[in-house]
């Protein structure tokens, strides 16, 4: 059945229904759903109305079973759409699908009060239900929400317009770049290792870095930022184990050049490591190393770029302690730390020092973060990793339970 729930505040969901079983909120299905395999029939409707105000594109007219979790925990609902965009911290998750930004885990990091962080719940922000393309956070409190028509709000406890005229944005442990569409170069934050550049410690408020020159693209690191300028890699900040990238380990606060024909950039909130792929679809790393997380074989740091694929990757996204990759075949590939199953190849398995094949083919999206590694394919987002307070949208352990399930292998996100 689908119930109406909500606490009347403005910043609520106000169509949704409450799983009996989970006791998680899921957008309703305006089509007849079909009986989940091992799920009572008192937890599916073959009469679930339209939901006004919600596109029918978030709404599904058929429920897989889900692949890793046992029946008895799969949804009646399926997850809405692919998600396009998507960030972990210590205890939340942000994602963007269809163009709307949902949340999970512990309610108080993404703008729902009064509810309980255990449910499991995902719903979509009523101030960004339209026209987001990305979202960022870093481990504990900012997070970030960058829309279609270059606005850029600040999330916490509500959604905030901070900028106008953004094309990109990327939130580091203690900081935040933001790429102006005009190709300057914005930050705030603290700034100990010149990872805002010359820019005061801290620095509250946005506050240009570097002027108009031809900034596409930002990545924001622990302490270290990573800027793309005409294809052009710069970078600055702390660099004791080689995050710069520039052949040295002494911190810098003005741009350092390192490399040309760069087409993407990916380094994590709280890392130490970076990969960047080049236009020919080569992979290269550089920084910590102590996991193996830059694929080279060793556990050895970098301090200069050094290729680990030499072509055919299309996309790139880091961890805490390791990265992952997508090819053009549509295989996925991980190394680094498999702390809490964060490389999804089961929780016996060691670190990896060089790539591994997660899946052979059919992904179209990568993404990586707080100890947890996921992709995309055309039936939906499956994650791996650290699910605490079920910031991974993937359920409870039990029906009903209060206690997390920790997808150890790719999972489907509900």
């Amino acid at each position: 059945m689908c119930d109406i729930t909500g606490d009347g505040e403005e910043d609520t969901i106000t169509h949704a229904w409450r799983h009996p079983a989970l006791g998680k909120l899921q957008i309703c299905q305006s089509q007849a759903a079909i009986v989940a395999p091992g799920v009572p029939t008192n937890l599916t409707s073959s009469t679930i109305p339209d939901i006004p105000g919600v596109p029918t594109t978030l709404q599904s007219s058929f429920v897989p079973t889900i692949p890793g979790v046992p029946t008895n925990l799969t949804s009646s609902v399926s997850h809405p759409t692919l998600i396009t965009s998507m960030a972990v911290g210590f205890l939340h998750g942000h994602m963007v699908a269809g163009g709307a930004m949902y949340s999970s885990g512990s309610t108080h990091m993404d703008g729902r009060s009064g509810t309980s962080g255990n449910e499991f719940i995902k719903v979509a922000h009523p101030t960004l239900n339209s026209g987001v393309s990305k979202v960022d956070t870093d481990y504990n409190s900012t997070s970030v929400a960058l829309k279609t028509d270059g606005s850029l709000y600040k999330w916490g406890s509500s959604a905030t317009l901070l900028l106008s005229g953004v094309s990109d944005v990327s939130v580091g442990g203690d900081h935040v770049l933001i790429a102006m569409t005009d190709g300057s170069l914005r930050g705030f934050g603290d700034n100990p290792n010149g990872e805002l550049g010359a820019l005061a410690n801290p620095t509250a408020n946005p506050t240009q870095i570097l002027p108009t020159m031809g900034i596409t693209k930002v990545s924001a690191g622990g302490g270290f930022s990573l800027i793309l300028e005409n294809g052009n890699l710069h970078s600055f900040g702390k660099n004791d184990k080689g995050q710069l990238g520039d052949g040295s380990l002494t911190n810098k606060a003005n741009p350092q050049y390192i490399t040309n024909n760069v087409s993407d950039i990916s380094t994590s909130a709280k890392g130490d490591h970076s990969l960047i792929l080049k236009t020919d679809g080569s992979l290269h790393t550089f920084g910590y190393n102590y996991f193996g997380q830059l694929g080279d074989g060793t556990t050895t740091d970098r301090n200069t770029p050094t290729q680990i694929v030499s072509s055919g990757v299309t996309k790139i996204a880091t961890g805490i302690q390791h990265s992952a990759f997508l090819k053009s075949d549509g295989s996925v590939w991980v190394m680094g730390s498999n702390r809490d199953s964060a490389l999804g190849l089961g929780s016996s398995q060691p670190d990896q020092h060089t790539p591994t094949q997660l899946v052979s083919s059919g992904a179209t999206n990568v993404f990586a973060g707080d100890w947890f590694s996921a992709y995309t394919t055309s039936t939906g987002t499956y994650v791996a990793g650290n699910n605490t307070v079920g910031k991974l949208s993937v359920g409870a352990s039990t029906p009903g339970g209060s206690t997390p399930l920790y997808p150890h292998t790719p999972t489907l996100m509900l």
